[in-house]
């Protein structure tokens, strides 16, 4: 025996008269959720005035395998993207056998990921258009990675606050704070850079400026 669906939805908080759905009839999918070419360049002259950097993905021509490189997105409007290669030389080798496959824009705790036009991409830029008012809005999650052993210190000011590496990712870090007396979080000026040092029992791991 068939079966019949029974669907209700609400309008401006009171409920719709319940109407039945034949069998067989398509259910209704949700729209594709896309962003604006304006949104895109929008948040490209963003990272451009922080000096960050994007994702270019290039997949290789022949096994399909993607491999990930930052760039830095040049002063855009209208639909033309320029970014230069943070790590050129890199690039260069790789691209005698990887090509353009797409861009990834880290988005609070996601990736955006889009597929403009390929105009050029060379040694030291790539350059790219889009052709399109709408893109899809593939969202991937940026994974985090779990750290054990990992000492930190966080430099502010002359002020050193000691720590631990709890997780990592591609695109940040995240470090548990020991405050000792007379130190407090207020003491951090989330506005201005520090210096984060991490180490473990033997060596340092890694030294340099954050935000």
């Amino acid at each position: 025996m068939g079966y019949q669906t029974i669907k209700t939805g609400t309008d401006n908080g009171r409920a719709n008269t319940p109407q039945v759905v034949n069998e067989g009839q398509e259910r209704e999918e949700k729209p594709e959720k896309k962003i604006s070419r304006k949104q895109i360049v929008n948040q490209l002259n963003y990272r451009n005035f922080q000096d960050d950097a994007i994702i270019v993905n290039l997949k290789h021509v022949r096994f399909g395998h993607v491999v990930s490189f930052q760039a830095k997105p040049q002063p855009c409007a209208e639909n033309e993207i320029n970014c230069e290669w943070v790590d050129p030389e890199e690039v260069g080798r790789k691209l005698i056998s990887y090509e353009f496959e797409s861009i990834g824009l880290a988005h609070e705790n996601a990736n955006l990921i889009l597929t403009p036009e390929l105009a050029n991409i060379d040694a030291s830029s790539v350059r790219l258009i889009l052709s399109e008012n709408y893109y899809p809005l593939k969202v991937e999650a940026i994974e985090h990675y779990p750290c054990i052993g990992i000492n930190a210190q966080v430099i502010q000011n002359s002020a050193i606050f000691k720590g631990t590496l709890t997780d990592f990712s591609a695109d940040s870090f995240h470090i548990k704070l020991s405050l000792e007396p007379p130190q407090t979080s207020q003491w951090i000026n989330s506005e201005s850079s520090v210096e984060v040092v991490l180490s473990n029992d033997h060596e340092t791991l890694y030294s340099g400026e954050c935000l």
